[in-house]
């Protein structure tokens, strides 16, 4: 392992640890400090953002342990059951053991959900140091967990988690231009709310609308979106034009998502298997909107937009409490599909990354 990267997992280790069993408010002022330092520094050798270094680096509390991977290792015939990654390589059926799981159960759990399979997980054979014996070198401890499992039923499922990627279901419009607005001007109460501007969004865009917090940007999202709101100057859409939106709050989220999909009219095998891509597990699925995290809100409200064929996107904060490897798959997937889309995001990286043009108000 590279000396530095020893070095900054070390200062991290020791800041989580502090902050695990000090109750002195200095103390905790300087293990935070520390744990801040750890990031700054593996965010300038890998040149990852600060924000997914935090997410991902610094997220947990408690006395720092290793994270638990299992894998099944099923054979018949002198074969074994391999699944076929994104990237084209091969893997053990499996993934990182769920709060409340168990070795086993999360082994059965991983193979169900990635092959269709029912197993018994019949004896534990290995346990790997992943960072021993793989590369790149992750920056946390990972042990794999290899347990032998017999197949007892289920049939072979398309795996939606590895071989399917993201897609979004673009649409071309015979107008150059799809939004333009002159001397555009939100108003409440009869009273300006953001500056008159005059832009436009042309076709293949990806825009980033910009402002201080209360300077109307998710007004102007709305308003195009299809909100009726009060407001002077011009707004001109192209006939025709289709606009997937996904707005900031999540508040109106209710019922299953089997519902969800009926309401929203969209595709209620691709909306679960977008989510499944998104990390969802099928137990969700039945559960009530309203007991779902926000970051969960936000993939449902993200999913059903992908699941919609638009001429124009319009994303309010779509990563607002979205885990840091559904954000990577969200930008990599924006890169590749180059929609036009109108955003307003917090997330200074992802801005820098996506827009290839600013509005600012």
């Amino acid at each position: 392992m590279d000396k530095w990267l020893e070095l900054i997992i070390e200062i991290q280790s020791l800041a989580q640890n502090g902050l695990a069993y000090t109750n002195n408010a200095y103390d905790i002022e300087r293990y935070k400090r520390l744990r801040d330092i750890s990031a700054e520094m593996l965010s300038m050798k890998t040149e990852i953002s600060l924000e997914k270094v935090k997410d991902l680096f610094c997220n947990e509390t408690g006395y720092q342990t290793p994270k638990l991977d299992t894998r099944a290792a099923i054979f018949k015939d002198n074969k074994i059951l391999l699944t076929h990654e994104n990237d084209g390589t091969w893997s053990l059926p499996g993934g990182w053991v769920d709060v409340l799981e168990s070795i086993k159960s999360n082994t059965v759990k991983e193979v169900k959900e990635e092959t269709g399979l029912d197993v018994l997980a019949k004896k534990l054979i290995a346990v790997q140091d992943r960072n021993q014996h793989n590369k790149p070198v992750y920056a946390y401890g990972v042990c794999k967990v290899f347990v032998l499992c017999d197949v007892v039923g289920g049939q072979f499922e398309k795996n939606i988690e590895t071989t399917e990627e993201l897609k979004m279901h673009t649409l071309s419009h015979f107008s150059s231009v799809l939004v333009r607005a002159e001397e555009l001007c939100i108003c409440y109460q009869n009273r300006a709310a953001t500056p008159k501007l005059s832009w436009k969004i042309e076709q293949g865009e990806r825009v980033r609308l910009e402002g201080k917090n209360g300077a109307g940007k998710s007004s102007i999202l709305k308003l195009i979106a299809g909100e009726r709101l009060q407001y002077t100057g011009r707004l001109e859409l192209a006939s025709g034009l289709r606009i997937s939106y996904v707005p900031q709050d999540t508040s109106f989220l209710k019922g299953n998502l089997f519902r969800y999909a009926k309401e929203q009219k969209v595709c209620e095998s691709l909306l679960l298997a977008i989510l499944r891509k998104l990390d969802f597990s099928r137990e969700q699925f039945d559960k009530d909107l309203e007991t779902y995290s926000e970051g969960q809100k936000k993939k449902v409200l993200l999913a059903k937009s992908l699941c919609q064929p638009a001429h124009l996107y319009v994303w309010d904060e779509p990563l607002n409490f979205i885990d840091v490897l559904s954000r990577v798959q969200i930008e990599d997937l924006l890169l590749a599909s180059r929609p036009t889309l109108l955003f307003v995001e917090h997330d200074r990286a992802f801005r820098e990354r996506i827009a290839t043009k600013e509005i600012t108000l």
